[in-house]
């Protein structure tokens, strides 16, 4: 975990203070989409993301990634193992043939959703919902951070979701702390900023296998 959790500060990744666009300010934002310009940092994270999948999820033959952020790592992973791939919107289009899931997939294919950031894990929730309705069999989820909220962790233990993070929020704090990034006061702070996020159940009328 700490070697992706340094890539992402390497990258400018990880963002303090941040003002999101309803105007509120974060106190850590991470946007995994700058480690695409970053070729080292970048090739390391597909390198850990192919191996997890290959040493947990061997019967894989599909790759979906989770729009947006999560395509372009889908999408290379897929190629560099020789594997079919498609990705899911967070809902159909409203234009064109108003698809939502994009790239040719068959019922029972064996799969492994790719996402940049899990935060409440809605996202994924709801990716996940939408394959199951085309009667695919989803193996797990593989992540680049995430921030490891109770509920959200408990949810995927409820709904027996497998989820591999390569990097989550206790490493990067203590990593930012540990390289003076991060002083005391700004670790309590993010300490107490994810004790404080979402707490609700999430998706409780998704149909889990």
């Amino acid at each position: 975990m700490r070697d992706i959790a340094d890539s992402l500060y390497t990258t400018n990744a990880i963002l303090f203070d941040h003002k999101n666009i309803n105007g509120y300010i974060e106190p850590i934002y991470v946007d995994i989409r700058y480690t695409l310009g970053f070729a080292i940092e970048r090739n390391r994270i597909i390198k850990k993301i192919e191996d997890t999948l290959v040493e947990n999820y061997k019967t894989c033959d599909l790759v979906a990634g989770v729009s947006t952020a999560g395509i372009p790592f889908a999408a290379i992973i897929a190629n560099n193992l020789d594997l079919p791939m498609c990705y899911v919107r967070q809902k159909a289009k409203t234009n064109g043939i108003g698809k939502r899931i994009e790239g040719r997939i068959e019922k029972h294919q064996k799969t492994v959703i790719i996402e940049d950031v899990v935060y409440s894990g809605s996202n994924v929730f709801n990716v996940y919902s939408a394959l199951q309705e085309k009667e695919l069999e989803i193996l797990g989820v593989i992540s680049i951070f995430s921030y490891d909220i109770d509920t959200c962790i408990r949810n995927f233990k409820d709904n027996v979701i497998h989820h591999q993070s390569l990097t989550n929020f206790d490493e990067v704090i203590s990593l930012g702390f540990e390289k003076g990034i991060i002083n005391n006061e700004k670790y309590e702070e993010l300490l107490h900023y994810r004790a404080n996020l979402p707490k609700q159940a999430l998706y409780s009328n998704v149909t889990w296998w």
